[in-house]
């Protein structure tokens, strides 16, 4: 909101203007208008992202975060070079080992001792993989959806977990500083050769106090080993199926809904938003729908006070 920006591209400008509106205290209005960004981000993707259509809120915050970091200034090669790498940016290390022909099915995602390979890599958006959706129903099961805590598939960065990826098991383990913000994707969608699909599988997670210290790798210069490192949830995008009948092809068609809510820091309260349609949502009811897309703030631990013997 400080900086001028007026020798920038277009797309920082109108972001820019829209920032200062919405935090004007004295706007004549009491609501501001993301029109003319929207129009200079239509024009800037190529139409790949429109005002007439929702798009998938993953694939337009990815573009939108490395456009603005390009048109800051930002470099492709150096890290943090732009305020978007300092707020969101995280270093990941990546260990892989090849597996060998003769591993047993038991074994396969068990490290050896050699041909570790390590490599440290940054990463915008963390990727959390859902365990997959069971195929059968009994007649009683049929209309329960599964459940899964956001801990348990944030496992996948612990450090101690392998994965199978084609030829070669890898584990992940994220690095100290982390950002002071914090991207999941939480992965739905896959497609295979014949159909896309899509698993309806329920995340639960709290809204306050995400430790994420047991998924970092511990740097006593930085921070002590077994220290809590909190997160706390400031905004959520939610995914919903609605099924409508299509004349041409057999069956309902699905079309994707995407919903946003926002914590008001002010009050402590909780937002649902779709399109112009804004209502009051119980925090305790946030992990009820699909959750996509989630944004975590870090907390600033404050000084300890020093308390009287």
């Amino acid at each position: 909101m400080l900086e001028d920006l007026s020798t920038t591209p277009q797309l920082t400008q109108r972001f820019s203007v829209l920032v200062r509106k919405i935090w004007n205290p004295r706007a004549f209005k009491a609501h501001v208008s993301p029109h003319e960004l929207l129009q200079e981000i239509s024009l800037r993707s190529s139409k790949r992202f429109t005002l007439t259509e929702q798009s998938d809120p993953v694939d337009f915050l990815s573009w939108f975060l490395n456009n603005l970091h390009l048109a800051l200034g930002g470099s492709k090669s150096k890290p943090g070079s732009s305020i978007i790498q300092q707020i969101f940016q995280g270093k990941l290390k990546v260990e892989s080992q090849l597996i060998t022909a003769r591993a047993d099915a038991g074994d396969r995602l068990r490290f050896e001792d050699a041909d570790v390979k390590t490599e440290t890599t940054r990463f915008l958006v963390l990727t959390l993989d859902l365990p997959a959706a069971p195929l059968f129903q009994d007649e009683i099961d049929r209309n329960i959806i599964p459940q899964v805590p956001l801990t348990t598939i944030l496992a996948k960065y612990d450090g101690v977990r392998a994965q199978e990826r084609l030829n070669t098991r890898v584990r992940y383990r994220l690095l100290h500083p982390l950002p002071p913000y914090l991207l999941f994707h939480i992965k739905r969608f896959s497609r295979n050769k014949f159909v896309a699909e899509r698993n309806p599988t329920i995340v639960t997670f709290p809204v306050r106090s995400l430790d994420m210290g047991p998924y970092v790798e511990p740097s006593p210069a930085l921070a002590a080993p077994g220290e809590p490192i909190w997160y706390d949830l400031v905004a959520n995008i939610t995914h919903e199926a609605i099924r409508s009948r299509d004349d041409s092809v057999e069956g309902e068609a699905e079309r994707k809904v995407w919903r946003v809510q926002l914590r008001d820091k002010s009050r402590e309260a909780w937002f649902e938003v779709q399109d112009l349609f804004v209502e009051s949502v119980a925090s305790e009811t946030l992990f009820t729908k699909e959750s996509y897309l989630q944004i975590w703030e870090r907390r600033v631990m404050g000084r300890r006070k020093k308390t009287a013997a």
